[in-house]
C-alpha cells in the first residue's frame, strides 16, 4: 500500500481512541499528567497519550496526525494537511452531529450503545428508562456479549471500559513490522472491543459505534487525500459553517462537489450455483459451496482493494456475495479494468455461472448527512442493476 494512504488511514482510525481512555477514568475531565491544556478537547489529549504509550514507534508519526482533528491549524506538524484531512473526514463521518459543542461536567447519560431495535417502529416511543443498550463487552458469540439489556451503573460502566481499554492497549502495542498487517490488526481490535462503545453520547443519540465512526473516518480521509490542499481547506470551512446552520449559497456549492465514490460489488448467479445439486451429499455440497462463495467474495474484494491501492478500512460491508466500499474519485478510471480482469477469471473457472458486477456513484460532501446518504446508496444499486442487465458488455 502507498505509505501516504497508510499514514492517513491509521491517523483516521485512531483519531478518537482517547475516548476509551477518558471514559475509563474516575474523573474523565482531566488531561493526562504532563500533557498541556491548550484548548484541545480532553479526549484528543488522551488519544495522544494512547499513541505515545501503546503504538509502536515506527507508526506514531502517522497516528499523531489525527490527534489535532478538532484544531488542525494548531497541529505542531510542519505539514498540517493530513490533520485537516482527518478533521474533514471526522465531520463527514459524524453526519449531522457537531463535535464543536463542548461536553459539560455533571452530565452523565448512559455511556453505552443504544440497540437498533429501540430506533425502529413502536420502540421509538419508549422512555429513556425503558431503552435497551448493547453490553460493554468484547464481541463474542454468546448471550451476555451480544444481547441488549438495561443501562449499567457508573461503577460497572467504568470497569467495563477499563477492560476494553486494556485489550485495545495490548493489541496496539504489538510490534508488527508490515504496515498493512498492523493497520488490519488495529482495525480488528477495534471491531472486537469498540463495537458497542458509542462514538458520542452527551449531545448525540448513541446509535453509532466508535468502531464504525473510526473506520469510516479513516476511509473518508483516504478518499479526500486525492483532493488538492486548497479544496480541503474550502471543504473544511464549508462543513464547519454548515454544522452551525449557515446555508449560504457559496457554502452549498462547495459541499455539492464530489469527494469520493461509493462502490458496490455483486457476484450474481449465486442461487443457481449453490442450489444446482444432486440429491447425493446435498447438505455437504450446499455447505461447501456456501463457504466457497464466502471465500470468493473476500478474494474478489481483496483484489479490488489491491488494484485500487486502498486499505481495508475503506470497506463498508462484505458478505453474501456483496461488498461495498468508499474509494477516491481517481478510482473510477480503474474500476472498469478491474471488472474486466475479474470477469475473465470467473469465465475461465465457472463459465457463465458467476459474474461480478461493479457499480459506483460519486458522493458530494453534503451526501454524507443523515437522510441524504440513502439517495446515493440507491443510485449505486441502480448502477449495479444496469451492469447486471448488460452482462459481459465489457
Amino acid at each position: 500500500m502507498n505509505s501516504t494512504r497508510f499514514d492517513i488511514a491509521l491517523a483516521g482510525l485512531l483519531h478518537d481512541i482517547g475516548k476509551i481512555e477518558q471514559r475509563a477514568l474516575d474523573d474523565p475531565w482531566n488531561t493526562p499528567q504532563g500533557f498541556p491544556k491548550d484548548g484541545q478537547p480532553v479526549h484528543a489529549r488522551w488519544s495522544e497519550y494512547f499513541i505515545q504509550n501503546y503504538v509502536p514507534s515506527q507508526y506514531r508519526p502517522a497516528a499523531y496526525q489525527g490527534v489535532y482533528h478538532h484544531q488542525p491549524e494548531k497541529s505542531p506538524a510542519e505539514d498540517q494537511s493530513r490533520s485537516k484531512l482527518v478533521a474533514l473526514a471526522d465531520k463527514l463521518s459524524a453526519g449531522e452531529r457537531s463535535d464543536d459543542i463542548k461536553e459539560e461536567k455533571g452530565n452523565h447519560p448512559p455511556q453505552q450503545l443504544l440497540s437498533i431495535f429501540d430506533r425502529v417502529g413502536a420502540y421509538r416511543q419508549k422512555s429513556e428508562k425503558q431503552q435497551h443498550y448493547l453490553p460493554l463487552r468484547s464481541l463474542a458469540l454468546n448471550e451476555k456479549s451480544i444481547f441488549p439489556s438495561g443501562s449499567l451503573d457508573r461503577q460497572a460502566t467504568k470497569l467495563a471500559y477499563e477492560e476494553l481499554r486494556d485489550q485495545l492497549r495490548a493489541e496496539a502495542k504489538k510490534d508488527i513490522h508490515d504496515p498493512e498487517t498492523y493497520l488490519e490488526n488495529v482495525l480488528a481490535a477495534l471491531q472486537r472491543n469498540a463495537w458497542s462503545i458509542p462514538s458520542a453520547f452527551y449531545y448525540s443519540l448513541p446509535d453509532v459505534s466508535l468502531y464504525d465512526h473510526s473506520r469510516m473516518t479513516a476511509a473518508l480521509a483516504v478518499c479526500l487525500s486525492d483532493l488538492p490542499d486548497p479544496k480541503i481547506n474550502d471543504l473544511l470551512s464549508a462543513v464547519r459553517e454548515a454544522f452551525h446552520g449557515n446555508t449560504a449559497e457559496d457554502t452549498q456549492g462547495t459541499l455539492s462537489e464530489p469527494v469520493g465514490l461509493l462502490v458496490g460489488g455483486d457476484i450474481s448467479g449465486i442461487q443457481n450455483f449453490i442450489y444446482t445439486l444432486s440429491s447425493k451429499n446435498a447438505a455437504k455440497t450446499l455447505r461447501g459451496r456456501s463457504f466457497y462463495l464466502q471465500l470468493l467474495t473476500e478474494a474478489v474484494l481483496r483484489f479490488v482493494l489491491r488494484e485500487l491501492d486502498l486499505p481495508t478500512t475503506n470497506v463498508i460491508y462484505s458478505g453474501g456475495g456483496h461488498f461495498y466500499l468508499l474509494a477516491p474519485l481517481s478510482a473510477e478510471k480503474q474500476l472498469k479494468e478491474i471488472q474486466l480482469k475479474v470477469t475473465r477469471i470467473l469465465l475461465k473457472h465457472h463459465g457463465a455461472n458467476l459474474y461480478l458486477a461493479l457499480g459506483w456513484v460519486p458522493v458530494p460532501a453534503s451526501g454524507f448527512k443523515r437522510g441524504v446518504f440513502p439517495t446515493y446508496w440507491d443510485k449505486m444499486h441502480s448502477a449495479l442493476a444496469q451492469v447486471k442487465q448488460h452482462r459481459y458488455q465489457e
